[in-house]
């Protein structure tokens, strides 16, 4: 595998749940990174999730609400300083 040089690295991924969100968030997963899965079904989240090891973690909300963006990279920034952002 190529070393990208993002090994332990924290990713926000926003729409991960699924389709290309969802392969992103492997990618980034498979090349080190500590993934966050942002979507709006929790369900879904924590099946994207599970799929992307012990690192990754599923945040919950919308991107189109103002309040749900701010409560989003709030709890993303948590787990330490967020270097890549899909």
């Amino acid at each position: 595998m190529i070393d990208y040089g993002i090994k332990d690295e924290i990713a926000l991924v926003l729409g991960g749940t699924g389709g290309l969100g969802l392969a992103c968030a492997r990618a980034l997963a498979a090349a080190g990174a500590r993934v966050l899965v942002n979507g709006r079904d929790a369900e879904r989240g924590r099946a994207a999730v599970a799929t992307l090891g012990s690192d990754a973690a599923y945040v919950p909300g919308d991107v189109a609400q103002s309040g749900d963006r701010a409560r989003i990279l709030v709890e993303a920034q948590r787990r330490g300083p967020v270097s890549i952002l899909v």
